[in-house]
């Protein structure tokens, strides 16, 4: 995986894709409490890291 903001970008396009298949906030929350919580610790420490 890069390093750097493309992590960034790429977690802001997934959560702009999921809202747009929910509603309004509800997509982020479950997508947050499953596998989008493991990918943006992921990216925190990428982020605190660099």
């Amino acid at each position: 995986m890069v390093r750097g903001i493309r992590e960034l970008d790429y977690l802001q396009y997934s959560v702009n894709g999921y809202t747009q298949d929910f509603a309004a906030g509800e997509g982020v929350l479950v997508w947050l409490s499953g596998p989008g919580a493991e990918f943006i610790d992921a990216i925190a420490k990428v982020v605190k890291s660099s």
